[in-house]
């Protein structure tokens, strides 16, 4: 366990059977970039809605879409594919009982295990560029024979992508870290077009169609860029993280 969380409680609505399955992990993070590749898979492929996620150590608050209010951390599935969406700002309590629900509810029998992960781009030519965090051979090196290098130099994955990605390593699940370059100060669907194309699509030998997303670019931006603000004012009640932005100012999920 994750410095001995308890996990997660899965409440499904559906049968969830992970037996051969990829399983994408979108949780927040720089650029959302996660959060926006995960949802348009999710989209794309018609997955199923099959439960959540929920603990007490989840931020008690209540997210909707379209003045409905849904599950905050729920998950999809059909075929070979699972997702798991989150619409909350995960606190450091709350990541260990989600990375320990992840391991205990969606690994059986899973084939992998993809979390993607914005990092900042410092320089023009790092920005959409994807590189990989693996734990083990076999997924290095498909990954290398598409193109995507393993993470250059010494580093570490933070906050609940960095917790999942341990957990599932200290079980021997195989598990990678899709590392994408994003502008970190603003929802980036680019480089989250990037994951797919460049990342996930040779791990789950498919392809994606990100005209979509390409397309609606602008309109996806708004509206994440209003849901990070919505997120940062929840941190802020909750007493974890800054307060929010002024509202000229860019936001981002941490």
């Amino acid at each position: 366990m994750v410095n001995g969380a308890e996990a997660a409680t899965f409440e499904a609505v559906d049968e969830l059977d992970t037996e051969g399955s990829t399983v994408l992990v979108g949780l927040p993070g720089l650029g959302l970039a996660g959060v926006i590749a995960v949802g348009h898979v999710t989209d794309e492929r018609g997955l199923s809605h099959r439960g959540h996620f929920a603990s007490e150590k989840f931020p008690h608050v209540a997210t909707y879409a379209e003045g409905r209010v849904r599950d905050s951390v729920r998950v999809y599935a059909d075929g070979d594919l699972t997702a798991l969406q989150a619409d909350l700002v995960f606190p450091p309590r709350s990541r260990g009982p989600l990375a320990e629900g992840v391991v205990e509810h969606l690994t059986d029998g899973c084939e992998q295990v993809v979390v993607p992960v914005g990092a900042p781009a410092e320089w023009v030519d790092e920005h959409g560029e994807v590189t990989a965090v693996s734990t083990t051979d076999g997924l290095e090196r498909t990954l290398r024979e598409a193109g995507v290098p393993p993470a250059p130099g010494v580093g570490a994955i933070g906050g609940p992508a960095g917790a999942v990605v341990d957990a599932c390593a200290r079980e021997g699940v195989p598990t990678v870290a899709l590392v994408v370059g994003v502008e970190p100060y603003r929802p980036d669907p680019a480089a989250a077009s990037s994951l797919l194309s460049e990342g996930l699509a040779p791990l789950v030998t498919d392809e994606f169609d990100t005209r979509t997303l390409d397309a609606s670019e602008e309109a996806l931006v708004a509206e994440m860029t209003e849901m990070a603000r919505q997120m940062q004012r929840i941190e802020a009640q909750e007493g974890f993280e800054r307060p929010p932005p002024e509202d000229d100012e860019p936001s981002m999920f941490q």
